[in-house]
């Protein structure tokens, strides 16, 4: 829970914010709800998208809002899918993937069955890969706009909206260091065990 006034993070069961001293509304932000199809202020899309690719998503986003999501292709999430997750801060969806594109990669039998290759090793490629380049700019822009609303559900601040829109979206580059470092450990447990 978020002060409304502040936006300092508090206790679920705060009476006072420990940063500014107001009273918190122990029946909800306070704040009208924010309509679900209203139009998203091209401020707050270049908040949550951060400097890096605003000019590659934005007017993406933009043609979204404009006539639907559609598909698109997405060089970034077809080569380095899990990476681009993690950079783009959208954390349990780079942990659900992580495992099925391990699987594809080294679990799967490519070979030929018989006279034909099987089609489920094929399916799961796909599935694996060309989908996620297809639906990640698309896939992108909902979860963003997820977390604009719900922001700007909580908090009437328009500065404090500002803020907390930029802290939940932009991008991460420790996430990829750090994810680049578990792999290397990982890689070097299964290379010392071969």
């Amino acid at each position: 829970m978020f002060c409304q006034h502040c936006g300092n993070e508090i206790g679920s069961g705060a009476t006072f914010c420990g940063k500014c001293g107001k009273a918190t509304s122990p029946g909800g932000s306070g704040t009208p709800p924010v309509d679900a199809g209203a139009s998203i202020k091209n401020e707050y899309w270049a908040a949550a998208i951060g400097a890096g690719g605003l000019g590659y998503y934005l007017p993406r986003f933009l043609e979204y809002e404009k006539n639907g999501t559609s598909r698109s292709w997405n060089w970034a999430a077809f080569f380095f899918t899990s990476f681009w997750l993690l950079y783009r801060k959208m954390w349990l969806w780079a942990f659900l993937y992580v495992p099925v594109s391990v699987y594809v990669s080294f679990g799967i039998d490519f070979s030929k069955t018989g006279d034909s290759y099987s089609p489920l090793p094929i399916a799961l490629f796909v599935l694996a890969f060309i989908l996620p380049a297809q639906y990640a700019t698309s896939f992108y822009y909902r979860h963003t706009k997820h977390n604009i609303l719900k922001i700007l559900a909580q908090f009437p601040d328009e500065q404090i909206r500002l803020r907390l829109i930029d802290q939940a979206g932009g991008t991460s580059i420790v996430a990829i260091v750090i994810w680049c470092v578990v792999l290397l450990i990982i890689g070097g447990i299964i290379g010392a065990m071969a």
